[in-house]
């Protein structure tokens, strides 16, 4: 999660500090993992959860990721990736687009 400055805002609104709420949830809406955090602008936090913590091994499991803006022009990204290899398996990144 990033939370966007003045300069890369595109809604003419002053930057303010956001206050974003992250969530895993599994496939029958439980949370898994949720923190809260207060981002400066300009200021980035992220939240993982590994399958160790929430006991999947070799099995495959369904997690929905979740991201609350409470307050602030606050931009996501996803990023899911093999701990075992190490490569990335999907990356989404809109807050990419709005750089200068």
């Amino acid at each position: 999660m990033f939370c966007a400055s003045e300069a890369i805002r595109t809604d003419g609104w002053a930057a303010e500090p956001c206050e974003v709420t992250f969530e895993f949830h599994d496939n029958r809406g439980r949370i898994l993992k949720q923190a809260t955090r207060t981002l400066q602008p300009d200021q980035a936090a992220f939240l993982d959860l590994r399958a160790s913590e929430i006991g999947l091994t070799l099995r495959r499991g369904e997690i929905v990721p979740c991201i609350g803006v409470a307050r602030g022009g606050a931009v996501s990204n996803f990023e899911m990736f093999d701990t075992f290899s190490g490569l990335t398996l999907l990356l989404a990144n809109p807050a990419a687009l709005m750089l200068p």
